[in-house]
C-alpha cells in the first residue's frame, strides 16, 4: 500500500499519515541510492548517519505468492497491508477489474478470506498472533464504525473515550491493545488514544494536537504531535504520562511509524523539501540517519528499504545487509525477526502486484 507521494509541507505528511494504514514512502523514483559498503564491522553512532552497508553473502531467496480469492482472473492488482508476528496471518486487498477493492485476510497461507462485516468501504488495518484483525468500514453517510474481528469471527466495536468522537485506528499487538486517535470534543484537535485489551479507552495525555501510529508489545505507543509548522516525533511509554519527543536530524521534523521492540523508525523531513528516514531505539533517543525512507523494522533494529534503482535491502545496525532480490519488484511491508520462516512479507511487481512472503534471503 505505498504510493509515489511527495512531501513538500507539514500539511502533506499529516495528510499522508491520517489515512488508515501506515505506509512506508518508497517509490523508487523518490530515493536515493543505498549506503556504500565501507569498513567491516563499523557501528552506528547515536546521531549519526546510519553504517556504511556490508552486502552478506549471497542467498537464495524465494518469494512465496499469496493466492488470489477463487475465481479471480490473473490481470488484478493484489497487495499485504502487513503481517502478525508469526507469519501465519496477512491482511491486504485485492483491486478488482472494475477498479473496487475488497478487504483480504489470509491464513496459513490458503486462500483468502473477504472480511466485510458491515455496508461500506472497509479497510483491514493489521492483525496480530491470535487472529484477530483490526479494521474499519467508511459508509455511504460518511460514519465510520472501527472494529476488531476475531479468529472465530466475532466482531466488537470500538468507541471513543468521554470527551473524543471520530475515532481512526491504526495498529494492534499481539495481547491485543489497540492504538489510533479520535477528535477532541472540545478543542477539535487530535488526540491519540489506546483500547486496551481488556478494559475502557484511554486518552494518552498531552499538550498539543497529537496522533498515535504504533503500539509494540509492552504497550509503548509512537505517534506525533506538532509544534508550530513542524511535526515532531513522541513516544508514550505509559499511558498515563506526558510523552517525550524524539527529534530528528539537525532539527528536521520527525513522523514515527512503527515500533518492534524498542526500535522505532519514521519519517524526517526538512523545510526545503528533503525527506529521509530515521530509527531511534528506546534505550537512545538520538537518531540514526539513513538517506531513504525506511518501510519496516524488527526487534532486532533491522530495517528495510527500497533504493533509487529499484532494490530492496534489510539492513541491520551493525551495517551488515542482505537483499530482498526475489525476482520482480520487491517491497517490505513487514519486517519478522531474525530466524523466522520467513524473512519479510509485502508486494512484488512483475507485469501484476501481488502479495508474497519472502524467505532464505537472510541465510
Amino acid at each position: 500500500m505505498k504510493m509515489p507521494v511527495l512531501l513538500a509541507t507539514v500539511a502533506g505528511l499529516s495528510a499522508l499519515l491520517a489515512g488508515p494504514i501506515v505506509t512506508g514512502l518508497s517509490p523508487a523514483a523518490a530515493q536515493p541510492a543505498a549506503p556504500q559498503s565501507a569498513q567491516a564491522g563499523s557501528q552506528a553512532q547515536a546521531g549519526s548517519q546510519a553504517p556504511a552497508a556490508l552486502q552478506a553473502p549471497a542467498a537464495s531467496c524465494v518469494a512465496k505468492e499469496l493466492p488470489l480469492p477463487a475465481g479471480l482472473p490473473v490481470n488484478v492488482f493484489a497487495a499485504v497491508g502487513t503481517s502478525d508476528s508469526s507469519g501465519r496471518y496477512q491482511v491486504g486487498t485485492v483491486q478488482l477489474e472494475d477498479g473496487t477493492h475488497r478487504p483480504l485476510l489470509w491464513t496459513d497461507g490458503g486462500e483468502p478470506k473477504v472480511v466485510e462485516p458491515f455496508p461500506g468501504d472497509t479497510a483491514l488495518l493489521d492483525v496480530n498472533r491470535e487472529g484477530t484483525v483490526l479494521g474499519s468500514t467508511t459508509s455511504a453517510d460518511g460514519t465510520v464504525r472501527s472494529w476488531l474481528r476475531s479468529e472465530d469471527g466475532t466482531i466488537r466495536e470500538l468507541t471513543a473515550p468521554p470527551s473524543v468522537r471520530g475515532i481512526t485506528v491504526r495498529a494492534i499487538n499481539d495481547r491485543g491493545d489497540v492504538v489510533g486517535s479520535g477528535v477532541n470534543a472540545a478543542t477539535g484537535r487530535s488526540v491519540p488514544v489506546v483500547w486496551p485489551a481488556k478494559g475502557h479507552p484511554v486518552r494518552l495525555p498531552t499538550a498539543e494536537q497529537a496522533y498515535g501510529v504504533d503500539i509494540n508489545e509492552n504497550g509503548t505507543v509512537v505517534g506525533s504531535t506538532f509544534d508550530g509548522d513542524q511535526e515532531i516525533g513522541m513516544v508514550w511509554t505509559r499511558w498515563n504520562q506526558a510523552g517525550t519527543p524524539v527529534t530528528g536530524e539537525d532539527g528536521a521534523g520527525v513522523s514515527l511509524t512503527e515500533i518492534r521492540g524498542d526500535w522505532f523508525i519514521g519519517i524526517q523531513y526538512t523545510d526545503g523539501g528533503a525527506v529521509f528516514g530515521g530509527r531511534w531505539s528506546l534505550d537512545n533517543d538520538k537518531v540514526v540517519t539513513f538517506p531513504t525512507v525506511l518501510d519496516a523494522v524488527n526487534g532486532s533494529g533491522d530495517v528495510a528499504y527500497l533504493t533509487a534503482e529499484g532494490k530492496t535491502f534489510v539492513e541491520r545496525p551493525d551495517g551488515t545487509q542482505y537483499a530482498i532480490d526475489a525476482e520482480g519488484y520487491n517491497t517490505v511491508k513487514y519486517l519478522f525477526e531474525r530466524g523466522s520462516t520467513y524473512d519479510a512479507v509485502g508486494d512484488r511487481d512483475y507485469g501484476f502486484a501481488r502479495a508474497v512472503l519472502w524467505s532464505g534471503c537472510a541465510n
